[in-house]
């Protein structure tokens, strides 16, 4: 299958994972805005999104074993995110 990513985003890293690709970055529209999503790899929709405080580096984020995100930001912070 092939998709369009169809919110217009401009992605300063991702990560791809089996299932997920994993994105950081922001609409064109809302540049101070800054997300990290987990896009569904079969059908280009959202899996789940999150506000990020500052734009991420670019080649910023990672995934590692455990299935934990880190994702450096522009401001200095380094975050990380894992499953409840």
């Amino acid at each position: 299958n092939v998709w369009q990513d169809k919110l217009n985003r401009r992605f300063t890293s991702y990560v791809i994972s089996p299932k997920q690709l994993l994105v950081t970055g922001h609409a064109e529209q809302t540049p101070d805005q800054p997300v990290l999503a987990a896009i569904n790899i079969a059908d280009g929709r959202d899996v789940w999104n999150l506000s990020l405080p500052a734009d991420a580096v670019k080649g910023g984020t990672a995934i590692d074993h455990a299935g934990r995100v880190f994702v450096s930001l522009e401001n200095g912070q380094l975050r990380c995110y894992a499953a409840k």
